[in-house]
C-alpha cells in the first residue's frame, strides 16, 4: 500500500526501476546465449 503511494508520488522512480529490470534482463540474456554458443562449439 505504501509502495503504491510513493509510485504516485515519484513516478521517475517507477520509470528508473522499469529501465533497471529490462537492462538486467537483457544482460541475462546476452550471458546465457554466450553460454549456449560455447557449449554448442565445443
Amino acid at each position: 500500500m505504501v509502495w503504491l503511494l510513493l509510485i504516485k508520488d515519484t513516478p521517475n522512480i517507477f520509470l528508473i526501476d522499469m529501465i533497471t529490470v529490462s537492462f538486467l534482463f537483457t544482460l541475462f540474456m546476452f550471458i546465457l546465449d554466450q553460454i549456449f554458443k560455447k557449449k554448442r562449439t565445443t
